[in-house]
């Protein structure tokens, strides 16, 4: 919650500098499904995540916040 805070703080600056917002959101993104995780187990929250009827938007999910990850630490 701590990292979407700080994401939501700096909306006002997602004009000038959007890569703090996506880097803030990107954590915020990893550590509620970390959170998760531990909740759940981490083999079952894998298990949950990669069911059948889960594995695309799960895999897609995955990428896309690794990708905004890497974009607003290599690119910004």
């Amino acid at each position: 919650m701590l990292f979407f805070l700080f994401a939501i703080s700096c909306l006002p600056f997602l004009v000038i500098a959007p890569n703090k917002f996506n880097m803030f959101f990107s954590l915020g993104s990893l550590s509620t499904m970390i959170a998760f995780a531990f909740y759940h187990g981490p083999l079952n929250y894998w298990r949950i995540l990669f069911k059948k009827e889960n594995m695309i938007i799960s895999a897609l999910y995955l990428i896309t916040s690794i990708m905004s990850f890497y974009c607003s630490l290599m690119m910004g």
